[in-house]
């Protein structure tokens, strides 16, 4: 289990690798099915060549992006001091701002699910009147309205770059947990233990 500051999140090579191959061979056979010699491709075949030759060579072309800045630069996904949480986005020009222990409610991992995918969230809740009442009073977090209000800073961090899944989201909690207690202590931050099923809306912008 890993410990001391900075607490870093690093992006999995293999899953952003099997994400850049994933796209690379929808590419591929766009143009297999269009452009390639000697194709002469049904109507419904060429619009679908085309689609898959824009959607997914765009797709390519930030994954390789981020396969570069993740993998190979080794930028984290997240960072975590004794000053608080910051997400280390690959693509933004600029990274958002961070967010202090003082203004941490609650951490907790949410997860998203449709139909049978699922998507994790790491959430650092900001602390507001409407979240601080409704955590006396017992209530979990994807009960709440959603998280983002306007004009407070907010750290949520989807985990589709992490090979994750409920136990390794719940170490994951450990891990923060151990490393931040001083912070966590003095700041009262609460720590929503397991994966929290996510309400329709509860991370909408």
């Amino acid at each position: 289990m890993r410990s001391g500051y900075p607490f870093r999140l690093y992006a999995s090579p293999w899953k952003i690798g099997l994400l850049l191959l994933g796209s690379v061979a929808f590419v591929a056979i766009g143009y297999l099915m269009v452009l390639a010699p000697g194709a002469r491709p049904s109507v419904w075949n060429t619009v679908i060549g085309w689609f898959a030759l824009v959607l997914f060579g765009l797709a390519t072309l930030v994954f390789a992006v981020q396969f570069i800045v993740l993998v190979v630069a080794r930028q984290p996904l997240l960072e975590i001091t004794a000053e608080g949480a910051r997400l280390k986005n690959a693509l933004p020009l600029r990274n958002p701002q961070p967010l202090s222990w003082s203004e941490i409610a609650w951490i907790a991992i949410y997860r998203q699910s449709s139909g049978r995918a699922s998507a994790y969230w790491l959430a650092f809740v900001p602390r507001s009147p409407e979240f601080e009442a409704a955590l006396a009073n017992g209530v979990a977090p994807a009960a709440l309205p959603p998280l983002r209000q306007p004009g407070v800073t907010h750290v949520q961090l989807n985990l589709v770059f992490l090979r994750v899944t409920p136990r390794k989201c719940e170490q994951l909690l450990a891990e923060i947990q151990t490393t931040c207690a001083s912070e966590i202590a003095r700041y009262s931050v609460h720590i929503e233990p397991g994966v929290q099923p996510m309400r329709l809306g509860a991370l909408g912008a």
